[in-house]
């Protein structure tokens, strides 16, 4: 599973590295990811920013730097629409140099997996700030026995 990923991101690099080396916002970096995530996962849904809990809103209790935090929209997730049971994958993507949002992503990861949503994997994808920073894709990967 994670080596489809990997592959998602070899793309990425290759296609779209302008994109990450002109720092433009991590959502588009996101939907081009996602999108070649979806050629990997043919029998899934991959979707961006998607909200919904079957027909709910997503929410997650929790607490980030103080901050309460409720409603969530993970940056990409690769899933099966309308129940929580083929959960596969949660991605999370910061860019380098945003240590509480790192930390407050990893959360977030962990609470997609062992919470109520059952994702199977989850992973932190750290977008490096270098001149040539497409080269500094850092992939966290996670699954249940990672937080335990």
């Amino acid at each position: 599973m994670f080596s489809r990923l990997d592959d998602g991101i070899d793309l990425l690099k290759v296609n779209d590295r302008d994109l990450i080396d002109n720092h433009v916002h991590e959502r588009t970096i996101s939907s081009r990811l996602a999108m070649y995530l979806q050629g990997l996962f043919p029998t899934y849904h991959v979707d961006v920013e998607y909200n919904r809990n079957e027909i709910l809103q997503k929410i997650l209790p929790r607490e980030c730097h103080g901050t309460r935090q409720g409603g969530v929209f993970p940056d990409i997730i690769v899933h099966r629409r309308g129940s929580n049971e083929e959960n596969l994958l949660v991605i999370e993507m910061k860019k380098a140099g945003n240590e509480a949002g790192i930390d407050c992503d990893k959360e977030k990861v962990r609470l997609f997996i062992k919470g109520d949503f059952h994702y199977r994997f989850g992973a932190l994808i750290v977008l490096g700030n270098g001149k040539r920073n497409y080269e500094e894709v850092a992939v966290n990967r996670f699954d249940s026995a990672s937080f335990d």
